[in-house]
């Protein structure tokens, strides 16, 4: 008899690889079937999308708001409806458009609901100072009264650097050859302005599942056969689009207790108010580093862009800048309360915001434009117990947040609006 047992794993092996390579040969023909699909037809793109998308590209503005987006528009901005005319516009990025918190309560419609004023809102996140004197000419068509540009000191100088110098957005914006050439060796020496923001997710995630999401993002965002299974899931298990709300967020005791063994110079446990949150200073300092070229350099087009739109206003309309601080700015004064001993990429972080605001400060003076500091609203919700934002690493302001800043606007505004 012929011995056969040998040569039964070998064929088995074999018509496994068979069958996997077949898979992969069918899954790499309907990817391309479907991508062919998108190309041809915008309709069919959208469909087969992983979800409805906030943003569509946009050769002026790099993204755009996308009017089939939750809470969108026809004109794909943030509002119930376009009016004609309104009395007001704000102009800003995720912190102006209200990530974490529902369409309503978004502080341009909290400044809406407080003051009786039609306000119309165009924001969306990852915009920056280019996008924001882009935006200018939009705000006009309305014929608004006062345009409110919301400036975040986040990341609105990074958003600014990158637009002008890594997107192309503005090349008139952009400097002269030397100084183009000391920015490309910063950021070759320095690597990209990100990398601290991309540590702070890798020890909040752990490595593995950072790298995981690094790797999964593109395939999810991009790949048509994923966009259609998960087009089957929306048709078989319909539901309606979830708020932005922290509504299952768990407590501060619980985020705390996540990062209690992490370094706190990427998340930072804070208690105060009647909670806590996260803070995350070295992501926001890397930003906020003055010594850094790219930063200086954003700084320098932000404030460009704000005069420019100041001047695009002329007397159609006021301009308002309202500063939107970091929530590690925030949260200064608790921490010193408590005498905490931060990090010191901590209190370099404060010490360098602060400083950013007296200068954009005096550069909106010495050209007339006029400036409302969120920071003394949003300090006196926390200290009241109206925490005004979630108590994990979120850096967006929650409901209370979204008014403090809507209350601060209200008031610089003159009697009767």
């Amino acid at each position: 008899m012929v011995d056969t047992s040998a040569a039964e794993p070998r064929t088995r092996a074999r018509r496994v690889g068979l069958d996997l390579a077949l898979v992969l040969g069918v899954t790499i023909a309907l990817e391309l079937l479907l991508q062919l699909a998108s190309i041809t037809s915008d309709r069919v793109a959208l469909v087969l999308s992983s979800g409805v998308p906030i943003a569509l590209p946009d050769a002026r503005l790099g993204m755009r708001g996308n009017p089939a987006a939750p809470e969108h528009d026809d004109h794909g901005w943030r509002n119930a409806q376009r009016p004609a005319r309104v009395e007001q516009v704000a102009i800003g990025d995720s912190q102006t458009y209200g990530d974490e918190v529902g369409r309503e309560q978004a502080w341009p419609q909290r400044l809406a609901a407080h003051s009786g004023l039609r306000t119309y809102n165009l924001a969306l996140g990852g915009y920056g100072p280019v996008q924001y004197l882009r935006l200018v000419d939009d705000a006009l068509a309305l014929a608004p009264e006062r345009v409110l540009i919301g400036l975040y000191a986040g990341n609105d100088l990074a958003d600014a650097y990158l637009a002008v110098h890594e997107r192309g957005l503005a090349d008139e914006l952009l400097p002269d050859a030397a100084t183009r050439a000391e920015l490309g060796a910063a950021a070759n020496e320095r690597g990209p302005l990100t990398a601290a923001w991309l540590a702070t997710g890798a020890a909040r995630r752990g490595r593995v599942k950072q790298a995981l999401r690094q790797l999964g993002e593109p395939i999810v965002n991009h790949s048509r056969l994923f966009g259609l299974l998960h087009a089957l899931v929306r048709v078989a298990t319909p539901r309606r689009p979830e708020k932005r709300t922290g509504s299952r967020r768990k407590s501060w005791e619980h985020y705390a207790r996540r990062v209690a063994d992490l370094d706190p110079a990427l998340l930072l446990p804070v208690p105060a108010g009647r909670s806590g949150t996260i803070l995350t200073p070295s992501a926001r300092a890397a930003v906020l580093d003055a010594s850094d070229p790219r930063v200086r350099e954003g700084e320098r087009i932000g404030l460009a862009a704000l005069d420019a739109a100041a001047r695009r206003c002329g007397e159609r309309c006021r301009l308002i800048v309202v500063a939107i601080p970091t929530k590690e700015l925030v949260f200064a004064d608790a921490v010193s309360a408590q005498r905490m001993q931060p990090p010191r990429v901590y209190d370099r972080l404060v010490a360098d915001e602060r400083a950013l605001w007296s200068r954009v400060r005096e550069f909106l003076a010495r050209r007339g434009i006029e400036l409302v500091d969120s920071l003394p609203e949003l300090r006196a919700a926390l200290a009241r117990g109206d925490d005004p934002y979630p108590p994990d690493w979120n850096g967006h302001p929650n409901d209370a947040g979204n008014d403090a800043i809507a209350l601060a606007v209200l008031r610089a505004l003159p009697p009767g609006g």
